[in-house]
């Protein structure tokens, strides 16, 4: 729930911190931020997973009623993160079909048990209630950043992984050794990441 974000000159160089340090996981990794993020000037190399990840997170849907919706978190790295700030307008995709079948505006949100991860949402169906069921997800749209990425250098790495709704760009960087380059994809399953 960041907003407006910049890295600037970070590194994950091996000339700069030695090589016994190794990054197994995602370099940056932006999940539900707001505004804007800007990357650039970095060096990020040698990294097993994402050399850096854009992302929303879907919740799945346990019960729909007209003024409220109960969901649950899909995965357990978001237990306990609550992505939804009174005032979103949320859209329910069919999880087969990746439509989006469904609005629902929230007015307040919070989960109901000590698990984190049954999640209450109360407020109203803007359009769609009729197709809102349990064979849906919930994807907070709104809490996806714009993205810029340019002038950096990265190599021996996976991909830059970018999905959202809203305007990525990637220009004017050095890619080198990698399996994809930049990768934008919908991962609904297992991670549940939205795209």
């Amino acid at each position: 729930l960041s907003k407006d974000i910049e890295i600037d000159n970070f590194s994950s160089d091996v000339e700069f911190h030695g090589e016994n340090v190794s990054m197994t996981a995602d370099a940056l990794h932006f999940v539900h931020c707001d505004g804007k993020v800007e990357v650039h000037n970095c060096h990020i190399t040698d990294i097993m997973d994402d050399s850096i990840n854009f992302h929303g997170n879907y919740t799945g849907i346990k019960k729909v009623e007209k003024n409220r919706i109960v969901g649950k978190e899909m995965h357990q790295q978001t237990y306990y993160f609550n992505q939804y700030v009174p005032g979103d307008v949320v859209r329910l995709i069919d999880a087969e079909k990746l439509d989006i079948v469904a609005h629902f505006k929230v007015e307040k949100s919070g989960f109901t048990g000590d698990d984190g991860i049954e999640m209450e949402l109360i407020g109203e169906f803007l359009d769609g209630f009729e197709n809102a069921s349990e064979n849906c997800y919930i994807e907070n749209y709104m809490r996806v950043p714009e993205a810029h990425v340019h002038h950096n250098h990265f190599e021996r790495f996976p991909h830059i992984r970018i999905s959202g709704g809203k305007k990525m760009v990637v220009e004017d960087n050095v890619l080198i050794d990698s399996s994809n380059g930049v990768l934008s994809s919908d991962l609904i399953s297992y991670w549940y990441e939205t795209g």
